[in-house]
């Protein structure tokens, strides 16, 4: 019987993902349902922590608002530069 792995997770990048997706909403004046409508993604489990968006969810989500990945990431600084 083989073990299971534990999953990695990096819980501040995390945090820095679902902070940016609430940002990019408020920005674009969108509701949570009106996201879900549009993209049939589950919003708000990513933003309340119970479930982690895939690359996939991420490029949705930026296809929606019309920016790049590069765009989604830009604000965040991490991990920092030493």
């Amino acid at each position: 019987m083989k073990s299971k792995k534990a999953k990695r997770t990096d819980e501040k990048l995390s945090e820095l993902i679902i902070s940016r997706m609430k940002e990019l909403r408020s920005i674009y004046g969108i509701t949570q349902e009106a996201l879900i409508e549009h993209t049939g993604l589950d919003i708000f489990h990513f933003e309340n922590g119970s479930k982690k968006p895939t690359t996939t969810s991420l490029s949705i989500l930026c296809r929606f608002y019309k920016i790049s990945l590069g765009d989604f990431f830009a604000p965040m600084n991490y991990p920092e530069k030493k």
